[in-house]
């Protein structure tokens, strides 16, 4: 299974597939894509990605997205008819510079969030895989010390975009 893991994972095509081998998944997957109630959404990271954003749902923590894109559904500066609310061009301005800086600062922000959930993920991946070692010394993986070795590199990435 590994074998196959590695020669997928290597392979710069699309490849869709569905498993039952969550490690499997996990280490082939670019992004998840879950069928559920009639609609298809897609997750992007690994499977444990994927699972982490379930339990943050799960507790409360964050709310599900209606799944319209962000600015969607806006109607700044014009009524439902889609005329003019009569504000003069000067105040649409501002506000539209405004808005901009907001939907910057949001940008931002969501991606400092996800950056620092993708460090999560890495530090406990890596915890999983030291506990692993610990407990079975004996037993040699050559891709689990290449796959902790390159972890060691992402968190390292990681920590640094967020200074």
């Amino acid at each position: 299974m590994e074998a196959l893991a590695r020669a997928l994972r290597g392979f710069s095509g699309t490849v869709f597939f569905i498993s039952h081998d969550r490690t499997f998944v996990n280490i082939v997957a670019t992004s998840i894509l879950e069928v559920k109630g009639g609609r298809i959404k897609r997750y992007p990271g690994t499977y444990e990605d994927y699972v982490y954003h379930l339990e943050m749902l799960a507790r409360g923590e964050i709310e599900e997205s209606s799944g319209k894109p962000e600015g969607c559904g806006s109607s700044a500066g014009k009524s439902r008819d889609g005329a003019s609310d009569g504000a003069s061009g000067e105040n649409q301005e501002d506000s539209a510079e405004k808005s901009a800086s907001k939907g910057d600062a949001r940008k931002q922000l969501k991606a400092r969030e996800r950056e620092q959930q993708r460090l999560r993920h890495l530090i406990q991946e890596r915890d999983r895989i030291l506990k692993d070692m610990a407990a079975n010394p004996f037993h040699f993986s050559k891709d689990r010390n290449a796959r902790l070795k390159s972890i060691q590199v992402e968190i390292e990435e990681s920590e640094a975009k967020l200074k």
